[in-house]
């Protein structure tokens, strides 16, 4: 006899259900693009900035180290703009930093909002007279709107759901050079094994979960070293066409405003609040004073979040806010795999955490 376990976050779970073709696919929602699957977003990004074949390049400071790598696997000169608590732009640094010199423009929308209307409209305008290219990253976005001024697009897909790689470079018109061929298929093999192991653990049918969960971090390792930038293997373009688009949308926003309604903790407070429909979170974030406290009270809870992100790049602690958000953000797992029955036992397990995480305050 077996018994499910309880382990909310972390990497996703993978079965052969996930391979079953669905109606409303990311393949369905960027058919109206030019595309290009690669195997994560990292290559993407060094994909399309290869193509536009810049010196320098203008990325916000609040961002993952891997893009950070990618622009400069591809010698790129980078330039830092500011990102305010509330993950807006911050316009006057852009405008004193964009110049004729700046070749590529990297827009980040954060968590599923997307920047404002205002705020694209003069990046588009400074971008234009500048003759700067936008690229924007909708690794966060993607399922709120595709697309917003960007020349090319590029995200992390692998980010969303049981993927073992992937990632896509997009846009509206125009060719996309190829992917090129991946000869070592490692990240891919190790990822899905992980996946699948997980799956067995979480259904009682197997031991520990250190097995998987070391395929996992040997996987992430490789990759940090890889050099290729390659193509997306068929195994995950199966498992894309079986991802239901419009089920995580609903699902994830349900969750969200769950959370919303539901936590009240004197030690924490929301990052960006209530969603609207038409947006899709990428998780629930909130700022906390003791985030790495807070942080391993949850995981003793068995509810496991991850950091983003860590600044590793030693140019990115100038930057107050972003400093700020890199030590106090956390974010809360909401996407499809759970239910409000999930949600539920997340906001009392955080609505208890000033009685029963004593050492987390100190």
């Amino acid at each position: 006899m077996t018994h499910q376990r309880i382990e909310i976050g972390s990497e996703f779970s993978l079965d052969a259900q996930h391979s079953i073709p669905k109606d409303d696919t990311f393949l369905h929602r960027l058919e109206d693009f030019q595309t290009m699957y690669y195997r994560s977003g990292r290559s993407a990004i060094r994909g399309v900035v290869s193509q536009i074949n810049g010196r320098r390049a203008l990325i916000p400071a609040y961002i993952c180290q891997s893009v950070i790598e990618a622009f400069e696997q591809e010698n790129y000169i980078l330039d830092f703009y500011t990102i305010n608590k509330d993950f807006s732009i911050d316009i006057d640094d852009v405008s004193r930093k964009l110049t004729e010199a700046t070749d590529v423009f990297f827009l980040m929308h954060y968590f599923g909002k997307l920047q404002s209307d205002d705020d694209l409209q003069t990046i588009h305008n400074l971008c234009r007279s500048c003759a700067a290219t936008i690229v924007e990253d909708t690794t966060h976005s993607i399922l709120t709107k595709p697309r917003t001024v960007g020349d090319y697009c590029v995200a992390s897909l692998r980010k969303w759901f049981a993927l073992p790689d992937g990632g896509v470079a997009y846009r509206v018109s125009g060719e996309l050079n190829a992917a090129p061929n991946c000869v070592n298929r490692s990240f891919t093999n190790a990822r899905a094994a992980g996946m699948f192991l997980k799956g067995l653990y979480l259904e009682g049918l197997t031991g520990g979960h250190e097995v998987y969960r070391d395929l996992f971090a040997k996987a992430e390792k490789w990759m940090d070293g890889d050099n290729e930038a390659g193509e997306m293997s068929e195994l995950s373009k199966q498992f894309i066409a079986g991802f239901d688009v419009g089920d995580a949308v609903s699902k994830r926003g349900e969750n969200a405003n769950y959370l919303a309604d539901h936590i009240n903790n004197r030690f924490v407070s929301p990052a960006l609040g209530t969603y609207r429909a038409e947006e899709s979170p990428f998780f629930y974030t909130l700022y906390v004073e003791k985030r790495d406290g807070f942080r391993s009270y949850l995981n003793r809870h068995h509810i496991y979040c991850p950091v983003h992100w860590p600044i590793e790049d030693q140019r990115l602690f100038e930057f107050a806010t972003v400093k700020y958000i890199s030590e106090h953000l956390i974010s809360i797992p909401i996407d499809q795999r759970y239910d409000l029955v999930a949600m539920e036992y997340i906001s009392r397990i955080i609505n208890q955490y000033e009685e029963d995480s004593t050492e987390g305050l100190r």
